[in-house]
């Protein structure tokens, strides 16, 4: 006979279970010691904020819950006294099940862990982990409540005919979208005359629950994930849409899409987001017909939850037609056109081509397979002030010697371009266009409570970051001590001045610690310098931004090196037109070398300057290759 259990109404979800213990449902390891006595077990459940619960904010008709009766002091990977017990929500509200569950027949302490939704598999035996999984289509009810995972732990209780109280915590992120019209002053509907579909691109929908450790691992099955929800109007607002997130920090290629009107607008999220465990938020999307859309707010929707963040960025639309007026270069001298499925297929440069028979900046297009920018294949779309017919050609880099060949093409500068199905770059409209995005290409550093997007530039072979590092945190997300004007030379420390509270130096026991340079990206060597320094054809003036000079020759390599100056001998040369570099050993990282690298005043020739432990300098790096 089945024990029927009723449910109460409101917020909580209270089930009083009797259920008849059979051999499948309690595993006992040894019977002689662990006896089946005849209390039966009573359950009091309810969910931890359930406003996330889909429908009326209650459990809902066949949904499942698991449930693991340990004596103490056995944990979840020991012997378990009650193993996976399925409990079904039932049309009646209550939970039922076809047997009676009882306590141990010794005066033993139990502990009570239940999940949502039940799986057969459960938690793996002898361990305290448990798979998960989040349907990639939201859209459907069944799909989205299911992936909504829930865990009640509840310990040290004796055998009685009280219930045991077992309370459902959310283990999952849940995200409210809305979308508004940019412009205050417009109507939601002046702007959109269709409900869009949206998309999140590039998450996770498998993972890794540990118990013990309550944290997710092994992430797994990216894939583009469809939000639950009807679309309506609400004061100005498109609302309606929600998805469930495994808990996780954003990263490069997450992104939201929305389709509307026969057009494609996506931007990527923010780097510094993190969707946290039991956390609900709201991402308020900005609108604007034809330019695209911005993010712009992320921040917690329910004060019961813990608190969410706050963050703004801008968002790109997709491309049939690639304007060269788009690329403004401001952001960073390199932007990567993306496919639909967000991969690489090709890097914009804007950078300077210097040779014995060439020199002027140029816009240049190379293709990117498997990762890799294929610099042997570029195709150059604008040399910047020549008008001549020599536009569209190849350009081929050697690596070995940091050269190239620039083979002559017939155009005229190139104003915009297309990219075919095939991943081929053309000028002409093809038959079979492919639609991509369009992004600027940065450094994210992220280290301790600091994100910091550094601007690229390419030179030559070499990739380097467009401005000084910025940051009080190693590599390894440690702290660095903190020096105000004056240098401690025993003591590896970032240097400030109040006077110039945005500029950064280091002393040279904090750049032999090896944890300086973001991850992929090391200080340069003398070795590397050279490199530089033979491309621009000695002439350092091609490093300076307009700081310097109003020279037209100034800022052609993008490097933008600024009069930062430096700390010489424990004293910031606040009037000193220069700046200075610190160079590692070629051969041993460990080790300085002699002389840093200086740029001086109206001088165009590099200056090395002799290193000693009361100096304190910028750190700029580049790309390893």
């Amino acid at each position: 006979m089945k024990a029927k259990c009723f449910l109460l109404n409101g917020l909580s979800v209270a089930a009083t279970l009797s259920l008849l213990m059979i051999s499948c449902v309690n595993k006992i390891a040894d019977e002689s010691i662990i006896e089946v006595g005849n209390t039966p077990i009573q359950l009091s459940t309810n969910i931890y904020c359930v406003q996330s619960r889909v429908m009326e904010n209650k459990f809902q008709n066949n949904d499942a819950i698991g449930l693991y009766v340990l004596t103490q002091p056995n944990k979840i990977k020991d012997e378990r006294y009650i193993d996976n017990a399925i409990l079904i929500h039932s049309s009646s509200d209550s939970f039922e099940a076809e047997d009676t569950l009882y306590y141990p027949k010794q005066k033993v302490l139990c502990d009570f862990i239940s999940y949502f939704p039940y799986q057969k598999d459960g938690f793996a035996i002898n361990q305290s982990n448990i798979e998960v999984k989040i349907n990639k289509d939201l859209s459907k009810a069944d799909n989205y409540s299911q992936s909504d995972f829930m865990v009640a732990n509840t310990q040290s209780i004796e055998a009685s005919n009280h219930p045991i109280k077992l309370t459902f915590q959310h283990k999952m992120a849940k995200l409210y979208i809305k979308i508004k019209p940019k412009n205050d002053n417009k109507k939601i509907t002046d702007v959109l005359f269709s409900f869009p579909k949206i998309t999140l691109n590039n998450f996770y929908t498998q993972a890794t629950y540990n118990l013990e450790n309550n944290d997710f691992s092994n992430f797994q099955a990216s894939s583009n994930i469809y939000p639950f929800g009807e679309w309506s109007v609400d004061n100005n607002f498109l609302i309606g849409k929600v998805v469930n997130l495994f808990p996780q920090k954003i990263g490069e290629q997450q992104s939201i899409t929305i389709d509307v009107d026969n057009e494609s607008y996506s931007c990527l999220l923010p780097a510094d987001l993190s969707l946290k465990m039991g956390e609900i938020s709201e991402l308020t999307i900005n609108f604007t017909p034809s330019k695209g859309i911005e993010v712009e707010s992320f921040h917690p929707l329910i004060a019961d939850w813990k608190k969410g963040e706050n963050t703004e960025i801008e968002n790109q639309q997709m491309y049939k037609e690639i304007s060269l007026s788009e690329l403004n270069f401001q952001s960073s001298n390199i932007y990567q056109l993306l496919s639909k499925e967000r991969t690489p297929i090709y890097e914009i440069t804007k950078e300077l081509l210097l040779s014995d028979t060439m020199k002027g900046q140029a816009i240049v297009a190379y293709p990117i397979e498997k990762g890799s920018t294929l610099l042997t294949k570029g195709i150059v779309l604008d040399i910047i002030g020549n008008n001549q017919p020599i536009h569209g050609g190849t350009i081929s880099w050697n690596a070995l010697n940091n050269t190239f060949e620039y083979t002559e093409g017939t155009h005229s500068p190139i104003h915009s371009f297309y990219i075919d199905n095939n991943n081929q770059l053309v000028f002409d409209t093809p038959e079979n266009i492919q639609s991509v995005y369009l992004c600027n290409k940065v450094l994210i550093d992220k280290r301790g409570k600091e994100i910091n997007n550094y601007p690229l530039v390419k030179i030559g072979t070499q990739y380097w970051m467009r401005s000084e590092l910025k940051t009080v945190f190693y590599n390894d997300n440690s702290k660095m001590e903190i020096s105000i004007d004056k240098i401690d030379p025993t003591i590896p420390s970032v240097i400030k001045t109040k006077k110039h509270p945005d500029l950064y130096f280091y002393n040279d026991k904090l750049v032999l610690t090896n944890k300086v340079a973001p991850e992929g990206w090391k200080l340069p060597n003398q070795h590397d310098w050279d490199i530089l320094i033979n491309y621009i054809q000695g002439d350092v003036s091609l490093l300076k931004n307009t700081e310097w000079t109003e020279s037209e020759e100034s800022y052609l390599t993008g490097f933008d090196a600024n009069k930062t100056s430096a700390f010489i001998e424990g004293v910031y040369r606040e009037n000193s037109s220069s700046t200075c570099y610190w160079l590692i050993n070629d051969n041993n990282p460990s080790e300085l070398l002699d002389n840093s690298a200086g740029l001086l005043g109206s001088r165009p020739e590099y200056s090395p300057i002799p290193n000693m432990d009361t100096k304190a300098l910028s750190i700029r790096c580049l790309l390893k290759q």
